[in-house]
């Protein structure tokens, strides 16, 4: 054993740049896939012990008080299960717009009092706060973090028709409401402000129900069951006029408040880890040529060691040694230094989270983590080292020639035309295919990754509309809502003379039982205007007794596309034919699309007051609002600006990405520094010679340095070609994988020509300019110093 181990370190001292660059190589790779397990496997848990820590609503209900009863806390708190109940008194304003990032935003605001104490959904105030006196609010820490506010900047809140102003005194940090998914923001004030707030908005006076269960997964059975008890009758009909839930009260289960703040870092997990082993796969077709590269260099040394007795087994294992004690010194670095890059993983998730992510030490990830890189490692070395069989004393001393060389003759030098270095770039290109083979593959293989990841940023923080549609459904530029129907349909006639204006039509959704489900039921008139990429299997509904349905209503057989499904909603239960299926993430998936008229038979005074507006240039968005207000002040009960409202909310998932994109290019270009520097540092050291008659010859160091960068460089630009051409295509499938498991089957992603081309660009530049660089170590070889040496 004791002489593999000498023979093992002392190949590792004599290649000691080649084992430097696999142990970064592992290094990155470590890294890169500990993170990555640890946010995909560990954040979630993180979140459920934050929010346990602050015994966050496992189920929770703000109703108004012209809808509340007393007995709906007594259901509620007597439920199976309830373990922790606690009724508060709230002033819930329904929807309301409020500046977020720049730009008004809807929300519906509910103020809390501060100075009542309570048990449950513990609001941490963030240090830094000052006193909180009249006219003063603490707002929930995603305000800070995403929304753009300061302490002693003004919280405007559009109330009665008028503007009520506040002073940001502080930020809390509160489990249950504070993140970018749900509509519902809580905000505190104290006792003095709120009596006020109550006194001239008494209309917002509001009661909250939380409750905390045995198993959160529960949770959702008591918000259904609450909703059939108390707003739908046995029969499954409203048993109150309007559409009182999400309207003027709001009721969450524990998964709702849950999922919203893990949507982009399960995103960012699943990027992180599908990058991390592409990473890994990188860094084994490079150890795979090392080790076959390893293998060629020496052997003649390895002929002589079989010649004086070593045994092939003795010889394999010094070269499994050499590569795989790298690889397991690699990943333990790589492992500790990931802990070191989770804070800035947490920094970029914390802004749609709001939570600080702390990750202790897990074993058992880093386990999981060395197991993958070393195991995988020592299989690739494994498999290459069985060449060393093959190799006879005779056969080394031959260089590896059994009999003699027929390769053929690429570009020989008396018959092509060309420059010289370019001509003998070429001729080594050709000669060294498996060189070649591998630099193509491992440049195919990150381009197509970066290439992806730049479309991605693009789709999220550049040209929204996609991001946007697949997160919220139909997205309009502007959403108009007409205090009457007569109203709505004089607004719609003036809307359609507009030039601005590329189509208008009426949107109506509600709410209703679907099988025992609350879900949101939208309908329009001809969906073969919608533009959102809503439907991914079947067709629209076309006629009254036809719906789509949402993927978190999918039941099996009982949902196929052609079979009947009852909604209940204020005239009583109906039976609908299934024509197709949806796909959301607003309203958990629980969506349901028909015809106006197909709303209708449910609802038979359905007043179509809400407009959706499109524009043939999304920049006039503004001044159509502002034409619109102008010209019906009186007939308008909301008018919104989805694209400003899109672009303040979006904004931060594209910030999220731009950091996550820049972090993939950037390793994707430490990759093509380490290969083509090893690459090229092997192939300079084995053509010392040859590089020294050269230069006898007459060939200047700056000519001998062209031909050896450009030898690889058409590779490189081959395998950018096919990367960026794959990242392109594979945009879609791609992200369909990543968000499939958030119920979004069908993604359109618009990939970036210009940004890609400017990417590939880049990586070509770059590779060029590292070769170079790498080359000038030509300028030390001289032929007298090969004569002496």
């Amino acid at each position: 054993m004791s002489k593999i181990s000498m023979l093992s370190f002392a190949n590792i001292r004599k290649n000691k740049g080649s084992m430097f660059t696999l142990f970064i190589f592992v290094i990155i790779s470590a890294i890169l896939l500990n993170t990555g397990l640890l946010l995909f496997i560990n954040f979630s848990s993180n979140v459920d012990k934050y929010m346990d820590k602050n015994k966050a609503y496992h189920g929770v209900a703000i109703i108004n008080n012209s809808a509340y009863k007393a007995e709906e806390y007594s259901y509620m708190k007597n439920y199976k299960g309830v373990v922790q109940s606690e009724k508060t008194d709230v002033l819930y304003t329904g929807t309301s717009q409020v500046q977020f990032n720049g730009a008004k935003v809807l929300m519906n605001i509910t103020f809390a009092n501060r100075d009542n104490a309570t048990k449950l959904n513990i609001a941490k105030t963030i240090e830094g706060a000052i006193t909180l006196k009249d006219d003063r609010v603490y707002l929930p820490s995603i305000f800070e973090i995403g929304g753009g506010y300061s302490i002693g900047d003004d919280f405007t809140i559009n109330l009665n028709k008028k503007k009520h102003t506040l002073t940001v005194a502080g930020f809390t940090d509160e489990p249950s409401f504070n993140q970018m998914t749900l509509p519902t923001y809580l905000v505190y004030v104290n006792d003095s402000t709120y009596k006020d707030l109550a006194k001239e908005y008494p209309y917002t006076k509001a009661t909250s129900i939380g409750v905390r269960m045995k198993n959160s997964d529960s949770s959702s059975d008591l918000t259904n069951d609450f909703l059939k008890k108390f707003f739908y009758n046995d029969d499954g009909t409203a048993n109150t006029k309007g559409d009182v839930i999400g309207v003027n009260s709001e009721i969450y289960d524990y998964s709702t408040l849950i999922n919203g703040r893990m949507m982009m870092p399960n995103v960012i997990a699943m990027i992180l880890v599908a990058f991390s082993l592409l990473i890994v796969i990188v860094c084994l077709i490079f150890i795979r040529f090392r080790v076959k590269n390893t293998i060629e260099d020496g052997m003649t040394n390895i002929g002589v060691l079989k010649a004086i007795g070593y045994k092939t087994k003795q010889i394999s294992t010094s070269v499994t040694v050499q590569f795989v004690v790298p690889a397991i010194f690699g990943s333990i670095i790589g492992i500790g230094l990931s802990y070191v890059t989770l804070p800035v993983i947490s920094k970029i998730l914390e802004k749609q989270s709001a939570i600080t992510w702390k990750q202790p030490f897990d074993l058992l990830i880093a386990l999981l983590t060395f197991a993958i890189v070393v195991i995988s490692i020592l299989l690739v070395v494994q498999i290459t080292v069985l060449h060393v069989r093959k190799i006879t004393s005779i056969k080394a001393l031959r260089n590896g020639l059994n009999n003699h060389n027929f390769k053929k003759n690429y570009f020989p030098l008396n018959k092509t035309k060309g420059p010289l270095p370019l001509v003998v770039a070429l001729k080594t290109l050709f000669q060294e295919k498996a060189q070649t083979i591998m630099i193509l593959i491992i440049v195919i293989c990150i381009t197509f990754t970066s290439t992806a990841m730049v479309s991605v940023y693009y789709n999220l923080g550049v040209h929204t509309d996609e991001f946007l549609q697949m997160v919220a459904g139909e997205a309009p530029d502007v959403q108009l809502v007409a205090k009457t129907t007569k109203s709505a349909e004089e607004i719609m006639s003036f809307i359609n003379k507009d030039d601005r204006v590329r189509k208008s039509f009426y949107n109506r959704d509600m709410t209703v039982m679907a099988n025992g489900v609350l879900a949101r039921f939208t309908g329009t008139a001809d969906f073969s205007k919608y533009e959102g990429n809503l439907l991914y299997k079947g067709q629209y509904p076309k006629h009254d007794n036809e719906i789509a349905l949402g993927a978190k209503l999918l039941d099996g057989n009982k949902t196929k596309i052609g079979s009947k499904y009852t909604l209940s909603g204020e005239d009583g239960a109906k039976e609908y034919i299934i024509t197709g299926y949806i796909q959301s993430m607003n309203n958990n998936g629980n969506e349901v699309l028909a015809t106006i008229n197909g709303l209708k038979r449910i609802k038979s005074n359905l007043e179509l007051k809400e407009i959706y507006i499109y524009l043939d240039d999304a920049k006039d968005a503004k001044s159509v609002v502002n034409t619109l207000k102008s010209k019906f002040k009186a007939d308008i009960d909301n008018i919104n600006n989805f694209v400003e409202m899109a672009d303040a909310q979006l904004s931060v998932y594209g910030d999220m990405m731009l950091i996550i994109t820049s972090i993939i290019v950037a390793i994707t270009c430490v990759v093509i520094i380490l290969v083509l520097y090893m690459i090229l540092k092997t192939s300079i050291r084995a053509k010392r010679q040859k590089l020294g008659i050269q230069k006898a010859f007459g060939f200047t160091t700056w000519q001998l340095v062209n031909q050896m960068s450009l030898t690889y460089i058409p590779t490189v630009i081959v395998g950018v070609v096919i990367g960026s051409i794959l990242g392109i295509i594979g945009i879609v499938p791609f992200m369909e994988t990543i968000v499939g498991t958030m119920g979004i089957k069908s993604i359109n992603m618009d990939p970036t020509i210009i940004g890609t081309l400017i990417l590939g660009i880049f990586l070509i530049l770059f590779s060029w300019i590292c070769s170079i660089l790498v080359s000038l170590k030509i300028k030390k070889i001289s032929a007298y110093n090969l004569i002496v040496e």
